[in-house]
């Protein structure tokens, strides 16, 4: 157990330099103050036993922190809470995520022996020998992340103690080909660690900027033809190097400046980047798959949209994400494709003119489009199904013709 004065102690300081930061205007100023901030989270990781983070934020809350403000701090702790320190290394669990897309099933399970050789020699290639690098071989989904940061610390450690530098399995993957084949579109995610001798600055490559981007392109073209070759009915974006297509589709719906696609990010903030990057992308191909395996153009569908909100505090709720229903004209009480568009950290004004913009981009009519304002949906337990708005206003499972069961062989399910 952590001893009592030196937990408050920690805490106390910790918001000190919290408010501290908040409080100072000049950006010149406020950096040190990050650093310092930066210091003590990581010394109280590695002294204290018990969930500091937690009480930091209960104490910001019953100082008077609004709830976006806490969010953004927890976000913080979340991203430091990926790097571990111990006596000779800074070990930083890092992310390389893709989307990937398909009426046929999602990749799953081990990434291919020749991808992994490739991933491994772009990595070695940023680092000196003195780094460490450990690259994990299984295919992930964010949710193996879904951690709080006193969480995510602990699990980084376990991966450690049981797993040597070069290609390993430190996070075990329990997806199946079932869960796989329910998905149209997914984020995937292929995570490593780099540990950095003690001395030198984390998340850092004596790699140029121009020449890591080279490198990067050179990956991602590399990675794309590997996986093609094994899931060869799958669409592939990287967030390090999307391709021309989806630019030029971004670039029609919304700002490509807007989003950071640096390697050198920790990995919450890697996956918060993905996905608010690929929500456009979901949306065209949600509606692909609805005309290659059903036949549905733009044309036959209408789309139901409907802000979601998750549980702040008792009687207050913050929107979370806009859900979008699809279904046939005229079926009003049907959801035949849903997806989810995450708020994060933007503005829920400025996402909601981005799916506009999507919506516009696709050709939907007026007439076609509903978005429901007058109603207070909130996210589900982890334990309910997923629903999504109809155009009737209700929410909906989404509905499966038994007819089109054969639309997703096994035989185009290759690993």
């Amino acid at each position: 157990m952590t001893d009592s004065k030196l937990f408050s102690k920690t805490v106390d300081e910790l918001v000190r330099l919290i408010k501290k930061a908040d409080a100072e205007t000049d950006l010149d100023k406020k950096y040190p103050i990050y650093t310092k901030l930066q210091l003590a989270s990581a010394t109280a990781y590695k002294s204290l036993s018990d969930d500091f983070i937690s009480a930091v934020i209960q104490k910001l809350e019953s100082d008077g922190f609004e709830f976006g403000d806490l969010m953004r701090w927890t976000f913080f702790f979340e991203c430091l809470s990926c790097n571990v320190v111990d006596d000779q290394y800074t070990h930083s669990l890092m992310v390389m995520p893709f989307m990937a897309s398909s009426a046929y099933g999602l990749p799953f399970g081990e990434i291919p022996a020749e991808a992994l050789k490739k991933i491994e020699q772009f990595l070695k290639g940023l680092f000196t020998p003195e780094y460490q690098v450990r690259l994990n071989k299984d295919m992930l989904s964010t949710d193996t992340f879904a951690l709080r940061p006193y969480e995510m610390q602990s699990r980084i450690k376990q991966w450690l103690a049981k797993s040597k530098p070069g290609i390993c399995r430190f996070v075990d993957s329990e997806e199946t080909r079932e869960e796989m084949t329910e998905l149209v579109a997914d984020i995937r995610l292929i995570a490593f660690i780099v540990s950095t001798p003690i001395k030198k600055l984390p998340l850092s490559t004596f790699v140029p900027a121009v020449s890591l981007k080279k490198r990067e392109k050179n990956l991602v073209f590399g990675l794309k033809r590997i996986f093609m070759e094994h899931y060869p009915a799958t669409h592939l974006e990287f967030l390090q190097h999307p391709s021309d297509e989806f630019r030029e589709y971004l670039s029609a719906v919304d700002n490509p400046d807007n989003f950071n696609t640096s390697l050198m990010l920790p990995c919450i903030a890697s996956m918060m980047e993905a996905g608010r990057l690929f929500r456009h992308f979901s949306l065209k191909e949600a509606l692909a798959k609805l005309f290659q395996t059903d036949g549905y153009s733009v044309k036959d569908l209408q789309i139901t949209i409907a802000p979601f909100y998750e549980q702040t505090t008792p009687g207050e709720a913050k929107m979370a994400e806009f859900r979008i229903g699809i279904s046939l004209k005229g079926e009003n009480s049907k959801v035949y494709q849903g997806l989810g568009w995450p708020v994060f950290f933007d503005d829920p004004a400025d996402v909601l003119d981005s799916l506009e913009a999507t919506l516009l981009f696709h050709k939907f009519e007026h007439e076609q489009v509903r978005f429901i304002s007058n109603a207070t949906f909130l996210l589900e337990d982890e334990d309910e199904e997923v629903r999504y708005p109809a155009f009737d206003g209700k929410l909906y499972e989404p509905f499966i013709r038994e007819e089109v069961s054969y639309l997703t062989p096994t035989l185009y399910q290759l690993n």
